[in-house]
């Protein structure tokens, strides 16, 4: 059985996780997203759609206090996320700067099937995320649109 407190940082301990706890770790995450952009703990939670006290218990010592306000002190929560590599859809643990990096690839890849515009995606050639170069060729990238294999809405593997 899953601890019932403290931070979730490694596959092993979100596996743990039963299908509820799972759903509010995916909503703290949430709220650790509306912390970052100037939310307080309360705010954030409240809109994510759990309390300040699972964000806590989620959070453990990510979470510290300046002042009167609880603030994000530090960030290693685990986010697995599915990127698109060279040998085709692959789920890496992302931190916090790679989830930004792969955020802003999506968005990229998403540009270029929409508009044509491949530019962002050219920033991305050669960037890696945990080991795994970002696949940025426009005919891979058409071909497994044409398929169907591409799902923008659902970037994070939190269903493991």
């Amino acid at each position: 059985m899953a601890r019932r407190s403290g931070a979730v940082r490694t596959a092993r301990q979100f596996g743990a996780l039963s299908g509820r706890q799972r759903a509010a770790y995916e909503r703290t995450v949430e709220a650790r997203r509306y912390m970052r952009a100037g939310d307080s703990l309360t705010v954030a939670a409240r809109r994510a759609g759990t309390s300040p006290r699972t964000v806590k218990r989620y959070a453990g010592s990510d979470l510290g206090k300046r002042g009167q306000r609880w603030r994000i002190a530090r960030d290693r929560a685990y986010r697995p996320m599915r990127v698109l590599t060279n040998t085709g859809v692959e789920v890496v643990d992302a931190s916090r700067r790679d989830a930004s990096t792969v955020g802003r690839y999506w968005s990229a890849v998403g540009r270029y099937l929409q508009h044509g515009d491949d530019s962002e995606l050219r920033k991305l050639r050669g960037v890696t995320v945990n080991g795994y170069e970002l696949e940025t060729d426009l005919d891979v990238i058409d071909e497994l649109a044409a398929r169907g294999e591409l799902d923008f809405e659902d970037i994070y593997e939190l269903a493991v």
